[in-house]
């Protein structure tokens, strides 16, 4: 037999429905950041640029190497590596600070409550991670260089992402409470 709260992701005017909707609309907008750079700047690029462009695991680790020793690229990967771990920390200070807020409410918090508190902790935090995909988006398109660079950003990206997918009510963030930076 269903319990009614294991149903609450189902119904209509659900917030956990909400969430999980955005949170899938955010992660598609990065694999949309990948066709933009194979169906405009792929066919943009001379034909001996792409016979020598390596698919392979290693090719892509060789050419994102390579590519680190230049260094507007060095920079950028360093910001998308201190934001990705930003991302860990400073939803918790806004979860923290939206907790003590809340606190001197001796009542327990409704589910609406506990949603509208992590909401904005939990939607920084995709941010973030988005934002390593379209540092991956700026080297593999804007930048001179090789449309593979932005694979390696794009799997972090989507796997940090996976990592958030909404489970509860609590975004998530409720484990923020007894675990160092939410790990």
């Amino acid at each position: 037999m269903l319990n009614p709260q294991d149903n609450q992701a189902v119904q209509p005017n659900s917030p956990l429905l909400f969430a999980r909707i955005l949170w899938f609309a955010l992660l598609i907008s990065q694999f949309m950041l990948g066709f933009l750079i194979y169906f405009i700047k792929v066919p943009t690029l001379p034909p001996e640029t792409l016979a020598g462009m390596d698919l392979s695991p290693q090719g892509i680790l060789r050419t994102f190497m390579t590519q680190l020793q230049n260094q507007q690229s060095l920079l950028l990967t360093g910001g998308a590596i201190a934001v990705g771990a930003a991302a860990f920390v400073v939803p918790k200070v806004r979860h923290e600070a939206a907790r003590r807020k809340s606190e001197p409410s001796a009542k327990p918090l409704t589910d609406r409550q506990r949603f509208k508190r992590n909401f904005t902790p939990f939607i920084i935090r995709l941010a973030m991670f988005e934002y390593i995909s379209i540092i991956g988006f700026i080297q593999g398109f804007v930048l001179p260089g090789n449309p593979v660079l932005f694979i390696p950003f794009l799997v972090v990206s989507v796997c940090l992402h996976l990592s958030q997918f909404p489970k509860d009510i609590g975004l998530g963030l409720e484990s923020m409470d007894s675990t160092p930076f939410g790990l």
